[in-house]
C-alpha cells in the first residue's frame, strides 16, 4: 500500500514538473473564428497558428472537442523554441443541426497555462 501510494505521489510530482515549457510557452495569434453563414452540408476548416515562446520545445500533449462534429489535426513532433506549428480544426456540417453554432476545442500542451481553448463560430442555414 505504502508503495503505491509513493508511486503515484512520484508520478504526479514528475508530471507537474514536466508541465513547464519556460515561460511563453504556445502563443496563438487568434483563440477565435467565426465562418459565418453556410450551407448545413458544408465541412469548413480553420487553422490556428501559433508560436512557441517558450524556452523548451512545446508539446502538443492532446486535443478534446466538445461535439463528433469537429475534428483536430496537431503537430506530430515537438515544436522547437522560436518555431512555429498550427493547429487545423474541421467543422463538418452535415453531423449537426441548422442555426448557429459554437464548438470549443481544448489544446492540452506542456506549456504553462495550458489547456488553450480555440473557439469557431457560424451558422448552418
Amino acid at each position: 500500500m505504502l508503495r503505491s501510494l509513493f508511486i503515484i505521489v512520484t508520478f504526479f510530482a514528475a508530471a507537474t514538473l514536466y508541465q513547464g515549457s519556460g515561460p511563453g510557452g504556445a502563443e496563438f495569434g487568434h483563440t477565435e473564428y467565426t465562418f459565418g453563414p453556410t450551407p448545413r452540408d458544408s465541412v469548413l476548416t480553420h487553422s490556428f497558428p501559433f508560436i512557441n515562446e517558450g524556452d523548451e520545445p512545446l508539446i502538443i500533449f492532446e486535443t478534446s472537442t466538445s461535439c463528433p462534429c469537429v475534428t483536430v489535426r496537431k503537430p506530430s513532433s515537438p515544436v522547437a523554441p522560436g518555431g512555429t506549428g498550427e493547429i487545423v480544426v474541421t467543422f463538418d456540417g452535415s453531423r449537426s443541426m441548422r442555426g448557429r453554432f459554437q464548438q470549443l476545442v481544448r489544446v492540452t500542451t506542456s506549456a504553462s497555462g495550458s489547456p488553450v481553448k480555440l473557439y469557431i463560430y457560424g451558422e448552418l442555414l
